[in-house]
């Protein structure tokens, strides 16, 4: 759009240079209102360019601009604020993660979906600091920010730094008790065993006899949901014991979930099902695995 429109671009850069924001706001929503997939993301992605170049020598000037993007209701407005204030943490992290946290509750799904991946390029690029700022986004109020949260996790897990190891085990425990659908399904479907368990296996077999022990009837859920994973398989002689444990919990919770693990696993790894069925004492049809979340 802006390459079939050079004057377009040279709009944006000015108004960016000359601290126009309504009009500024104004040139982007009325074209990207025009546009539609492919186009409208590069649309997005040279009105970008454009903002950036015109206050690359005034780097206080793009913050500015930046938290004003973040006050406005537009969409596209929104998803600039996500990514001028990606750039800007390490010159203000606390201003940049607070922001970030107010646009991962955003009403547009894309503006919640690109302050995820935000999250997960800051937690790698700046973890000791940004780890600390997660802190209270794992346990707010709204369930997209616990969820940018978590998917910053598993951005940082995937990298299998084993420093990291604790700090993101921490961050994420808190997330175990969350009682949100989204929450709960992403940890046990594709976090714990297919993430976490190969890239952390020590670390996870230290922290699931505390799971197990917990209080809280949906860490323990969490522990079993584990074993539905087919990971578990290279690591079953440091985690036999622990699913042992979980079989004799009596809670109906815990055991709808030991039922729907050996469903899932005989239906997808039948040649897991005779270890983990050892001792069981269960054969009674269960629910299905995802269903039973």
């Amino acid at each position: 759009m802006i390459a079939e429109h050079p004057g377009l671009e040279s709009l944006l850069t000015g108004l960016a240079a000359d601290g126009s924001f309504s009009q500024l706001l104004k040139a982007l929503d009325t074209s990207a209102s025009q546009l539609s997939g492919v186009e409208l993301q590069a649309f997005k992605h040279r009105s970008l360019q454009a903002v950036e170049s015109a206050l690359l020598s005034d780097p206080a000037k793009l913050m500015e601009l930046a938290l004003r993007f973040t006050e406005t209701d537009s969409e596209t407005g929104q998803e600039m604020a996500v990514f001028l204030l990606t750039g800007q943490y390490a010159l203000h992290p606390g201003p940049v993660s607070d922001r970030l946290k107010r646009l991962a509750g955003s009403p547009h799904a894309p503006v919640r979906k690109w302050a995820a991946e935000a999250c997960g390029t800051l937690l790698v690029k700046h973890f000791d600091s940004f780890s600390l700022q997660l802190v209270d986004w794992v346990t707010d109020r709204v369930p997209t920010v616990r969820l940018s949260a978590l998917h910053a996790i598993r951005a940082a897990a995937k990298t299998r730094n084993p420093v990291w190891a604790g700090t993101l085990f921490d961050l994420l425990e808190p997330l175990l008790r969350d009682t949100h659908a989204d929450v709960k399904k992403t940890l046990s479907v594709h976090t714990l065993g297919p993430l976490l368990l190969p890239a952390y296996p020590e670390e996870i077999t230290h922290r699931l006899s505390k799971w197990i022990g917990s209080a809280d009837s949906n860490v323990r859920v969490h522990a079993v949901y584990l074993f539905a994973s087919g990971e578990v398989s290279a690591h079953w002689d440091r985690l036999s014991r622990s699913w042992k444990r979980l079989l004799k919990d009596p809670t109906p919770a815990v055991q709808k979930a030991v039922l729907a693990t050996l469903k899932h696993v005989e239906k997808r790894t039948p040649e897991r099902i005779s270890s983990l069925r050892i001792g069981s004492g269960l054969r009674s049809p269960a629910p299905g695995y995802k269903q039973a979340l």
